[in-house]
């Protein structure tokens, strides 16, 4: 028979066709894809005993009805001698016998009625009467209406999809692993067992197909009382159907057939499908997969799909995809259904959270499973352990070890390796050494993770021979080494300063073929940096990029820390821009680097870029200062861990916003105390920039301002002054003038300048300032070289030399400089020129020049003129 497929509900308008042929002793079996919407019409016979018990192997052949199947070996014996066709009608998707009419259609309902109700027709069919008893193999369908998980199953009378032979039962205590009622401790499905105790691992009622024997021996339908290695059907289907969605192309949709194949699974099944998907990097296909079931109309058999393991998997993917929206949606779902959220469920959820840095959520999830009376396991503990880092929270992490034994669940490896990273993530390399110690006193054997926290850990205290040992032990154990390995390494170096061993170890990490990431190019450039090595750290950024690496902000950061120690202001500039030119978004640390590396300079238009930058950082929100209004009781101005050019830059403006303040509202609108604070004190976790302390204190004591510093406090680190008297020195001349003389890049002229000239004037003056392109920065700089390149070139083509002046020369010198002395006075030029025109007259005669005494008189003249028509 041949169909179209538009759908899984089309399936309840299919008719099929098969006939049955038999007589006394045969009956056809076969295969199930009779069944299957896509065979064809065709028969297979097989023997049978007086019974119609099947006991000859079939002919296997394409569109073969089996009736070796519980099912319909059932039947079998009323179906002897007689030659019928069975139409699969679209009335509810039952079977129909001439004879005996309708067939309901197989036992998915699992209702002992409507089985009954199949062996009286198959009864009427043969012309006999029917007793009232299932036939033999039936009552395997009488058994509870649930699905994978313990989930019900809804009926819906309405809807009922083909048959596919394919039935799944739990076994009983006796030992078959089969699919009816009587079995053993395994789950049987499309002739599938696992054995229990004492199991026969076959796939049908009384035949011996399969026969495995043993503990966990599976059989396989096409064998005949053999067993086999090769995968159970279903496990065949999950990876064909696999198999089958990874052979689509991107962008096209999924086929009909995919959709047809998951009714040969169960839950289970479908979330192993998801996995594999995932596995292969085909997470939207995954996704798309499950949303198309998800759709299905209520009461369709393929929601039976729809279970705690399928759910988990679907939430699972989101981690992937950073869709924490989408997790918690279908984790509302599964409480909507009333499906059981299990600790696989809310660990996924987790995860998903943890991966979406929604840790505060992460930890609502916890407290809502431990709401659900769900007992957590070591992997959701874990879990937790790398939130709780994450956060910050190590005191957390590590009481976690305690509550875990308290609810007698041990930890495990990986328990000790999650907490060492978040000891580490959290900057405490001592606590990450003590779970080390205390992860061997439990005695558990480190492995190459474990190796790499304790690395860091060493490396974080400047600990650069025990990050060595570590590793040669490492080494020695034959433990792998990877990109997180020497990336951990590396960094160490970085931190104790040892740029050359960081390139060497490098190096070593090409030679071992191991890919360096991000991370690792990010901390060898920053200890070439700091070992003042910016033209390597150039040549790795370059390398970086040829080998297809994205360079991140914290790769910027780098490089232009680098190149600002090497003094290569534009270069770092130049490195910003094509940063941003990347899509990167500057963060405050990349700022704070940019604008430190333009101010200290000292050159008039890189200060006026660094301002600039300073405002667009203020404008994405950093580095800002709490706003100023009329009478606030203090107004501080917070310049603690700056570098020194953003430091004195926010001083600048907050300086320039309180003097608006008062020249718009009144002396009376200054805040009662005004402050500039410097350093948190002794107490803080991090320490101010001492050079910024000291700059700030020194400036403000050369301004003659009334800011003092407040040692009394506690904080040497805060310069104070009143309100009112700060007002008073803010609207001073003397206040403008200061500004301007120490940030001549401000857009604030002095008054008195400001006075006399027009907006033209004034604009021209902005326009001169101003240098974006740093066109006239490097017209500056061309002539500074060019003028130097002269210097050099007469420095070592007219050197002074003795020896070559000559004895008349020498001996009249004195004479001679006397008169250039006289001559320069007469002419009234400076006296400078003067003592040029002598330095000139002796490096014309170091040149060995062979002059007669009588022309050095000459010669002292010449060399004056000269002087006197060069100034």
């Amino acid at each position: 028979m041949s169909r179209s497929w538009e759908g899984a509900d089309s399936l309840v308008g299919m008719v099929g066709s098969m006939n049955i042929n038999g007589k006394v002793g045969t009956v056809p079996v076969g295969g199930h894809g009779s069944f299957y919407p896509q065979m064809a019409h065709t028969s297979v016979y097989g023997t049978t005993d007086a019974g119609g018990a099947v006991i000859g192997p079939p002919t296997h052949q394409q569109g073969a009805i089996d009736l070796g199947d519980p099912y319909m070996s059932s039947v079998a014996p009323f179906l002897n001698g007689a030659q019928t066709n069975v139409y699969h009608t679209n009335n509810g998707g039952g079977y129909h016998h001439p004879a005996a009419g309708l067939f309901p259609p197989p036992p998915y309902q699992h209702q002992q009625q409507q089985q009954q109700q199949v062996a009286a027709a198959a009864a009427a069919a043969a012309g006999a009467p029917f007793m009232g008893q299932i036939p033999l193999g039936m009552e395997s369908y009488i058994m509870p209406n649930l699905g994978w998980g313990g989930q019900a199953i809804q009926d819906n009378g309405s809807f009922k999809a083909p048959w596919f032979g394919k039935t799944r039962g739990r076994s009983g205590p006796n030992g078959n692993g089969n699919g009816q009622h009587n079995g053993g401790n395994g789950r049987g499905g499309r002739n599938r067992g696992r054995n229990g105790n004492n199991a026969n691992n076959n796939g049908n009622h009384n035949n011996g197909r399969g026969n495995g024997g043993g503990n966990a021996s599976r059989s396989r339908r096409s064998g005949w009382g053999e067993s086999s290695d090769a995968p159970a059907p279903e496990e065949a289907d999950v990876e064909s159907l696999v198999a089958m969605i990874s052979n689509i192309p991107p962008g096209q949709d999924l086929s009909d057939n995919i959709y047809q194949s998951l009714f040969r699974l169960q839950g289970r099944s479908c979330a192993l499908v998801l996995k594999e998907l995932a596995r292969s990097g085909l997470h939207r296909r995954a996704s798309e997969l499950f949303d198309w079931v998800r759709a299905l109309d209520q009461g369709h058999p393929l929601q039976s799909l729809l279970d705690v393991y399928s759910y988990t998997a679907a939430i699972s993917l989101c981690i992937s995809t950073h869709d924490v929206d989408r997790a918690l949606g279908l984790a509302s779902e599964m409480k909507a259904a009333s499906i059981p959220r299990n600790v696989h469920t809310y660990t996924a959820l987790m995860n998903v959270c943890i991966k979406c840095s929604k840790h505060e959520l992460a930890l609502q999830t916890y407290d809502t499973m431990r709401a659900d009376r769900c007992t957590p396991n070591v992997v959701t503990y874990n879990t937790l352990i790398d939130v709780h880092g994450k956060m910050g929270r190590w005191e957390e992490a590590v009481a976690i070890l305690g509550a875990m034994k308290a609810e007698g669940i041990e930890p495990v490896l990986r328990t000790y390796n999650t907490l060492l990273i978040a000891c580490n993530m959290c900057s405490q390399p001592r606590e990450a050494m003590a779970v080390y110690r205390r992860m061997l006193d439990e005695g558990f054997a480190p492995n190459s993770t474990t190796y790499n926290a304790l690395i860091s850990a060493y490396g974080k205290a400047g600990q650069l021979d025990r990050v060595m040992e570590v590793f040669q032990e490492m080494v020695d154990r034959g433990c792998e080494r990877n990109v997180i390995t020497y990336s951990s390494l590396i960094s160490a170096c970085e931190k104790a300063g040892r740029w050359e061993l960081a390139l060497e170890l490098f190096q070593e990490m090409v030679r071992e073929r191991c890919t360096p990431n991000t991370v690792t190019f990010n901390s060898l450039i920053t200890a070439l940096g700091q070992g003042g090595q910016w033209e390597k750290a150039e040549e790795v950024f370059q390398e970086m990029q040829s080998q297809g690496c994205t360079p991140d902000v914290v790769t910027y950061t780098a490089l232009i820390s680098s190149l600002e120690k090497g003094g290569q202001w534009r270069r770092a500039l130049s490195a910003f821009e094509r940063m941003r030119r990347q899509g990167c978004r500057a963060d405050s640390i990349v700022y704070n680097a940019i604008i430190d590396t333009l101010w200290e300079t000292g050159v008039v238009w890189a200060q006026r870029q660094a301002l600039g930058l300073f405002r667009t950082a203020i404008g994405e929100g950093h580095f800002g200062q709490a706003r100023l209004t009329p009478g606030m009781a203090r107004a501080d101005v917070n310049l603690h861990a700056m570098t020194a050019g953003v430091a004195m830059l926010c001083l600048y403006a907050w300086l320039v916003s309180l003097k608006a303040l008062v020249a718009s509202a009144g002396p009376a609108a200054t805040p009662i105390r005004v402050a500039i604070v410097t350093d948190r004190g002794r107490g803080a976790k991090e320490q101010g920039n001492l050079v910024v302390k000291e700059a700030v204190a020194a400036l403000m004591s050369g301004w003659g301002a009334p800011f003092k510093p407040q040692s009394e406090l506690g904080s040497t680190g805060t310069l104070e002054a009143n309100g009112i008297d700060v007002a008073t020195w803010l609207l001073s001349d003397v206040f403008e003038g200061q500004l301007f003389a120490y940030f001549p890049c401000t857009d604030v002229l002095p008054t008195v300048a400001n006075a006399g000239q027009s907006p033209g004037a004034l604009a021209s003056v902005g326009a001169m300032l101003d240098d974006p392109g740093s066109q006239k920065e490097s017209a500056v700089e061309q002539r500074c070289t060019e003028a130097f390149a002269a210097v050099r070139l007469f420095e070592k083509t007219h050197c002074l030399a003795l020896q070559n002046m000559g004895f008349a020369y020498l001996q009249r010198r004195s004479e001679l400089v006397a008169r250039c002395a006289d001559l320069t006075a007469a002419l009234g030029i400076r006296s400078e020129a003067g003592h040029d025109a002598v330095l000139l007259m002796d490096r014309v005669m170091s040149t060995s020049l062979a002059l007669a005494p009588e022309l050095l008189d000459l010669l002292c003249t010449a060399c004056v003129y000269h002087r006197c028509k060069a100034s």
